[in-house]
């Protein structure tokens, strides 16, 4: 424990503040998945029309600290945090910085069994990677 704890402490500024910010956006779709009903939580994914756009340089650095910090806290917490708990912890990250993204929803058929997985973008980058898998797109929510 103190060992991550020493890590924390010497990580730069910003990403200390996105790690924090990843913990409690990720305690709160956590929170919406267990409390709501799903027609809720899909009213707060986005449009279903689909946007055009790009991302700078400057958003990428930023996107590649969002993903590490979402990805350090799933691997850290010991309540339920796959694919849709952090897809939506970064839809929350994403929208409150007004950057738009790309929420996909997609399932699969794997030894007879289905096997559905939620990822997310912003321009081409992913911040919750596709997998490896191929995924039949079920619905996409632009943001």
């Amino acid at each position: 424990m103190w060992k991550n704890f020493n890590k924390y402490i010497n990580l730069p500024k910003q990403e200390k503040k996105l790690l924090l910010e990843a913990l409690l956006f990720s305690i709160y779709v956590r929170l919406w998945l267990m409390l709501f009903p799903f027609k809720w939580i899909e009213k707060k994914l986005g449009s279903k029309e689909p946007v055009i756009y790009e991302t700078t340089n400057i958003q990428e650095k930023l996107l590649l600290t969002i993903k590490k910090s979402i990805k350090r806290i799933a691997n850290h917490t010991w309540w339920r945090n796959q694919c849709i708990e952090q897809s939506l912890t970064a839809l929350l990250m994403l929208k409150k910085r007004k950057i738009n993204y790309v929420i996909s929803f997609g399932a699969t058929t794997k030894n007879s069994q289905l096997k559905a997985h939620v990822w997310i973008r912003s321009g081409s980058f992913f911040i919750v990677d596709k997998g490896t898998d191929n995924y039949a797109l079920i619905i996409e929510y632009y943001g």
